[in-house]
């Protein structure tokens, strides 16, 4: 959460500047008159289509449980395309002009504008009386009620202060969707590009999870627990989900199986490092105890195998997984 502080908001303030001061009274018989209820201009620009704020869209009614189309018979007033010579060069940014020069079938149908914005009574009322009698006292805010705090603006740091008390739900939710645009145009949605951050836990699946590249709440730092002369206690790939290995044919019950077959395979092997005992979460008692062993095969492959449960709990039912390849 951002923290502003009275200091800084002064100092927001002195960059903005300060206009001539105007009397409560005067501000509040401006509301409604040439400025709306809330403290915008009412009256329009003809130049730039904009219309005269006329009272905005559904005031006071109740929202629609589902969403209505209110201007669903407006014409569109022109299309914008390639081929209109520049015609709307003024309107457009740097990127939709080259995207209309990429694509000449690409059309952009213009509607007309509409001052939508609107209020209830009650906050109409109390917009007008923080016009009356809302004031900053050291740079924080004195006297403001619900509504725009500083309606009529004297200065930046009110400015601020309006954005920073603006109007906001007692509740609600939030969709986050942000996407990649690539050169030709295609978007790819957020999680095609990911990354991994570490987790705080023991069972080796759950020690990394991806999450969007651009998502900053997952930082975390990868702490090397190992010295460079060591070797490698984790593989360097791991199995999305552990695969079980077949044909396992151990000396001992809980002993290191000397071949299996894995994807259609049969793999002997020669060096074996372990066992490395690994205790799931104690109440999903579904997951038994593992042993992990780094194995090496007569042809110089290295796994990471796992005995999902023991002997002595499960008898012959003990199964036995491939979780990651060593490098």
């Amino acid at each position: 959460m951002m923290r502003v502080t009275a200091r800084a908001l002064a100092g927001l303030a002195a960059l903005l500047g300060a206009g001539a001061a105007q009397s409560g009274e005067f501000k509040a018989a401006r509301l409604g008159d040439d400025l709306t209820p809330m403290g915008a201009e009412r009256a329009g620009d003809t130049d730039l289509g904009i219309p005269a704020w006329d009272g905005g869209l559904g005031a006071g009614a109740p929202a629609p449980v589902h969403y209505l189309d209110p201007y669903a018979a407006d014409v569109p007033l022109g299309t914008v395309s390639a081929a209109d010579g520049g015609r709307w060069s003024a309107w457009l940014t740097a990127g939709m002009q080259a995207r209309l020069l990429a694509d000449p079938d690409l059309r952009l149908p213009v509607y007309p504008s509409h001052r939508s914005a609107a209020g209830d009574d009650a906050f109409y009322a109390a917009t007008r009386e923080n016009a009356l009698h809302a004031s900053l006292r050291d740079g924080l805010p004195d006297q403001v009620g619900p509504g725009v705090p500083f309606p009529v603006p004297d200065t930046g740091l009110e400015v601020v202060w309006n954005h920073l008390l603006r109007q906001r739900s007692p509740s609600g939710e939030r969709t986050l969707l942000q996407a990649i645009v690539q050169p030709d145009g295609r978007v790819l949605s957020e999680h095609l590009v990911q990354r991994f951050v570490p987790q705080y836990t023991h069972i080796p699946e759950a020690q990394s999870v991806a999450v969007p590249a651009q998502d900053r709440d997952f930082d975390g730092t990868w702490t090397a627990k190992r010295r460079e002369s060591d070797p490698p206690l984790r593989p360097l790939r791991m199995l999305e989900k552990p695969e079980e290995i077949h044909g396992v044919l151990a000396t001992v019950p809980d002993g290191l199986p000397p071949r299996f077959r894995w994807r259609k395979a049969w793999f002997n092997v020669v060096r074996a490092e372990g066992p490395e005992r690994i205790a799931m979460d104690w109440w999903r008692k579904e997951n038994p105890t593992r042993d992990y062993y780094r194995v090496e095969t007569e042809n110089g492959q290295r796994f990471w195998l796992y005995r999902d449960g023991l002997f002595r709990d499960l008898g012959l039912a003990t199964r036995w997984y491939l979780q990651g390849i060593f490098a």
